[in-house]
């Protein structure tokens, strides 16, 4: 009987020891292999690129006043055009102006530019780095008119009136999102114009 409990204790001893050199080992091989957790590289989000140079669906509008014009007087208009492609847009115009001389020769002065134009805007075209400047060309297809009074008395054949195709170039700049101002030369009422300019 004794016999018995001996040999039972030493298996009882042999498999816990046994036990613990399996738990021993096994923490030893956790240990050596995990070290520290390597970083997880984080997605890369790429924003969409926003094209700022792109006039679709932008409207303007540009009043001003005319400035080396080709007749005595302060000629003034507004023209308006939407961006329909990215860089095309198009819209219509209108100029007028006004000389009165009450001195000797009392004779007045009035003529109209109305008509359709487009615009062709280079700043992608250019590589433009500044997204408020606004180069830009175009083509015009007008009216114009002139009446000439002499002592109060119409003379029509003076000057008359014709159809007439113009060429145009300019630069906008934008002092805001909204607010901004342009220069631009071509055929018209005068040969500069300069002023005020608003997108929406």
């Amino acid at each position: 009987m004794k016999k018995i409990l001996l040999l039972m204790l030493i298996a009882i001893s042999a498999i816990c020891v046994n036990a613990q050199t399996k738990k021993k080992t096994t923490k030893t091989s956790v240990t050596a292999t995990s070290g520290k957790p390597k970083p997880v590289p984080h997605p890369v989000i790429v924003a969409p690129k926003t094209d700022e140079y792109s006039v679709m669906d932008k409207n303007f509008l540009d009043p001003g006043v005319g400035l080396g014009t080709y007749y005595k007087g302060l000629p003034f208009g507004v023209s308006f055009e939407h961006g329909f492609t990215d860089d095309i847009s198009a819209g219509a115009f209108v100029n007028y102006s006004s000389y009165n001389d009450n001195g000797l020769y009392n004779y007045s002065l009035h003529l109209v530019y109305v008509g359709v134009r487009g615009s062709y805007h280079f700043a992608k075209l250019l590589n433009v780095s500044n997204p408020k400047f606004d180069p830009y060309a175009g083509v015009s297809l007008g009216y114009y008119s002139a009446s000439y009074n002499y002592a109060g008395n119409p003379l029509p054949g003076a000057y008359g009136s014709t159809v007439f195709l113009g060429v145009h170039a300019g630069a906008r700049y934008m002092f805001s999102n909204s607010v901004g101002g342009f220069a631009e030369v071509g055929y018209g009422v005068s040969a500069l114009q300069v002023g005020l300019s608003f997108k929406f």
